[in-house]
């Protein structure tokens, strides 16, 4: 199986390169603004671009991961926000049909409200900020050719790359003091075990919605504080807090947590948990 992977050079586009050399599967890396030796640069809001890279890789699958997926700078820029993670993946989604090639495309839990998670693949979407439009938008363009599939994430964490859980470690290293809310509810998902189910689906040939985040449903605050138990790091530091005292750009869901029974029946694999992500983590650290 050849797989070309979109944004190969952000964190799950990075951990799908990590796990398709496990595998021994051929990956090709394609991306934009961050060269990778031996990939292709391939900038998904031109159509042509896309079309030409795609044909010379010649793959059997693309994970579309490339995606614009700062929320807060989505609403200050919502046509940049629907280019890249609308049209762009419309480009990547004919390109693909043009060659015969099928598509899983990478989702977001933000295309619910978080009035009523966890959410199962079948409930009704209603996203509440513009970036979340935009990635539904990317799910309907995947969804209208036969043989296409969404996987939707959550929280991604993992090496090499800044996010929540990178965020806590450092700070609680360097003796900060942070404050977290205890309002918001997710799925967070360990970018290892996420690459590995996205893999997965391609060799089965899956398609429809699925749901590939972590396991389980906890509040950011209580993720920090497994993150500072697993990493051995002082969870005094952390202070409850809640949104509304964060005055963030965009409106967040307040329990987006995804349901993952269907994505691991079809896989036939389990996915992590907090702790078992953690402690993943941890160990590919060390």
């Amino acid at each position: 199986m050849r797989v070309l992977i979109t944004g190969a050079s952000g964190q799950l586009g990075s951990a799908l390169l990590r796990e398709a050399s496990k595998q021994g599967t051929t990956s090709v890396a394609a991306y934009n603004s961050r060269p990778l030796h031996g990939g292709l640069q391939m900038d998904i809001t031109q159509h042509e671009q896309v079309r030409t890279a795609i044909k010379e890789a010649a793959p059997d699958y693309v994970i579309h991961a490339a995606a614009f997926t700062n929320v807060d700078a989505c609403e200050v820029e919502p046509k940049r926000a629907w280019d890249v993670n609308a049209l762009g993946t419309k480009h990547v989604v004919d390109a693909c049909d043009e060659q015969g090639t099928n598509v899983v495309y990478i989702s977001t839990d933000y295309v619910f409200d978080g009035d009523n998670g966890p959410y199962s693949e079948d409930h009704p979407t209603h996203p509440i900020n513009v970036y979340g439009e935009s990635k539904l938008a990317g799910e309907r363009f995947t969804l209208a050719r036969s043989g296409n599939a969404v996987a939707r994430v959550c929280v991604l964490y993992g090496p090499g790359h800044p996010n929540f859980v990178t965020w806590v470690i450092d700070s609680l290293r360097a003796h900060t003091p942070i404050n977290v809310v205890n309002d918001q509810y997710n799925t967070p998902t360990y970018v290892g075990n996420c690459a590995r189910a996205l893999l997965r689906m391609c060799e089965l040939g899956l398609t429809g919605v699925y749901h590939v985040s972590g396991r389980e449903q906890v509040n950011r605050y209580d993720f920090a504080c497994a993150i500072a138990d697993v990493f051995g790091l002082n969870e005094k530091l952390i202070n409850v807090t809640t949104t509304d005292t964060l005055r963030q750009q965009a409106r967040r869901p307040m329990n987006s947590s995804l349901s993952v029974e269907k994505a691991e029946r079809a896989l036939g694999m389990r996915l992590a948990n907090v702790r078992e992500g953690l402690t993943l983590l941890r160990d590919e650290w060390r």
